[in-house]
């Protein structure tokens, strides 16, 4: 009997089982999956250590930056920062205590001060007294007392203003009775007429003086 051999049929060697195909691409995603896992943990390791390497380099650029004096070995004669910052805020408060303090002077447009409560002796030192121009007539010593012995004597000058009363229309003394005050010339030195010093008296034997024409005051007694 004549066996009749069948050829094999190659289309079905050649091909491949199916679950071999499922393990290879299980294979596949399982190592694209490890590749991105050890490439994301390199990363992570790597960022620390960048950012530990730049705080060195920052750090070690400010200590050249500083100077000698912040590193071993410096001229020993230069003070630190803080005895410097320390010694320049001691220096600026010391000629803060130290600044003289200036009066504000007055212009002419301002009102002075009013009376003064404390009482001046009769020589009232270092005054400038000015004209009603505000140019300085007279600058030294104000001597009341050949005033004041005038006035006790009862003498009067040949100024019209001198010896009569004082309104006190200004308001600047305290407020009596119409008639209270008197008022009396002070001469200026230099200045032929009555020029802005006047003493004023009080019926209760209070006496004023004012240097600018009643803008100001000063208690004498």
């Amino acid at each position: 009997m004549q066996v009749q051999n069948t050829p094999p049929d190659r289309s079905r060697l050649g091909a491949t089982p199916s679950w071999k195909k499922v393990l290879l691409y299980l294979g596949l995603v399982i190592l694209i999956v490890g590749l991105n896992y050890w490439t994301a943990r390199n990363e992570t390791r790597q960022k620390p250590e960048a950012a530990a390497k730049a705080s060195a380099t920052a750090d070690r650029n400010s200590s050249i930056s500083a100077g000698p004096s912040n590193q071993p070995g410096a001229d020993t004669n230069e003070s630190p920062q803080g005895a410097r910052s320390s010694g320049t805020t001691s220096n600026r408060s010391s000629n803060k205590d130290e600044r003289p303090i200036i009066a504000k002077s007055t212009s002419r447009n301002e009102t002075p001060p009013a009376t003064n409560d404390g009482d001046d002796g009769p020589v009232i030192r270092n005054m400038r007294i000015r004209d009603q121009d505000g140019r300085v007539v007279y600058s030294g010593d104000v001597d009341l007392r050949p005033t004041l012995d005038r006035i006790a004597r009862g003498k009067r000058l040949r100024f019209p203003n001198d010896g009569v009363v004082f309104e006190n229309r200004e308001r600047r003394l305290p407020a009596k009775p119409s008639g209270y005050y008197h008022e009396y010339v002070l001469p200026t030195r230099g200045d032929d007429g009555p020029g802005p010093q006047r003493i004023i008296t009080g019926s209760e034997s209070e006496v004023y003086y004012t240097p600018d024409h009643y803008k100001s005051f000063r208690r004498i007694k």
